[in-house]
């Protein structure tokens, strides 16, 4: 039987995930997690079924959805976060990304550039977060646009040019009012060009050219460290605004250790676990695994 193909002139795709199912287990065993999952994948396909979309397909503990324009995606979106945390006894986070363009389709399965790109938002999300693509943002209403901020410019793999990318605000209690007189107050801000990383015989730069880098066990990410004790995505590497934030999004958490020495940021020995550090000075980084004589898997990096 032949494969019906077609291609649309444009649709919004929009991913959603429970973030830190696996440490949802280890907290409250795996009957309850796996409950409080599945609510949460209720509340998603709920919530894009009310906002004109279609739930293309539910894995693991992701939501894939499609809609006919990008302000309906926008209201699912908001619709999801609100629903998640107005429930008290719902104690888990969602990450939801979401990019506009022409897309084609297998049988009522949306595939290829725009779905990628979708799955590349929400893979930098943080737990709580929802951001979009330039593309989705200029096709946003204005009131919609206008409850958005501009975050930071990303490389994407595979394509030429970097894309912006923006977060939508969708929690009133987030936002911030804008201090607007600064008067004499003046302060300074340590900035780097950005940072480089060497991992066995590869080098890779993160600077405003290439703002996203990502690192784990999976082959699509742009540093692999095939270790058992490193996730699929271990952790991202972000440009912003002179500054290279690691981000860790994996189970077993990153350690850092800094170069010795007299400044602020030297000799440090730290591990995060879904958390964000700002990079500083050099050092080297071991993911999902302690430091000691054994440790060979080692990213070293150095901020310029």
């Amino acid at each position: 039987m032949a494969t019906a193909y077609q291609r649309t002139p444009e649709m919004t795709i929009l991913f959603a995930d429970v973030a830190g199912s696996v440490e949802l287990s280890e907290t409250y065993g795996d009957i309850q997690a796996h409950s409080m999952v599945v609510e949460g994948l209720r509340i998603m396909q709920q919530s894009v079924m009310q906002n004109h979309g279609k739930v293309i397909e539910t894995v693991g503990d992701e939501v894939m959805a499609a809609f006919a324009s990008a302000d309906f995606a926008y209201a699912a979106a908001c619709a999801i976060q609100d629903a998640i945390q107005a429930n008290v006894r719902l104690p888990i986070n969602v990450r939801i990304g979401f990019h506009t363009g022409p897309t084609a389709v297998d049988n009522g399965h949306p595939f290829g550039d725009t779905v990628h790109v979708a799955a590349r938002m929400v893979g930098i999300a943080k737990p709580g977060q929802i951001l979009i693509s330039q593309q989705t943002y200029v096709r946003l209403s204005a009131d919609n646009r206008r409850q958005t901020r501009h975050i930071h410019r990303i490389l994407l793999k595979g394509k030429q040019a970097p894309t912006d990318i923006h977060e939508i605000l969708w929690d009133d209690m987030e936002c911030t009012k804008s201090l607007t007189n600064m008067g004499d107050f003046h302060f300074e801000r340590q900035t780097v060009r950005g940072v480089r990383l060497s991992y066995e015989q590869n080098e890779i730069d993160v600077n405003e050219f290439n703002a996203a880098v990502t690192t784990g066990r999976s082959d699509q990410c742009d540093i692999v460290v095939d270790s058992d004790l490193a996730s699929r995505l271990h952790a991202t590497f972000l440009y912003q605004q002179g500054k290279v934030v690691l981000c860790d999004k994996s189970t077993n958490g990153t350690f850092i250790r800094t170069v010795g020495g007299k400044r602020a940021g030297d000799a440090l020995n730290l591990f995060i676990h879904h958390e964000d550090w700002v990079m500083q000075h050099a050092g080297v980084l071991s993911l999902g695994e302690p430091f000691s004589n054994e440790t060979e898997r080692l990213i070293h990096f150095r901020c310029y």
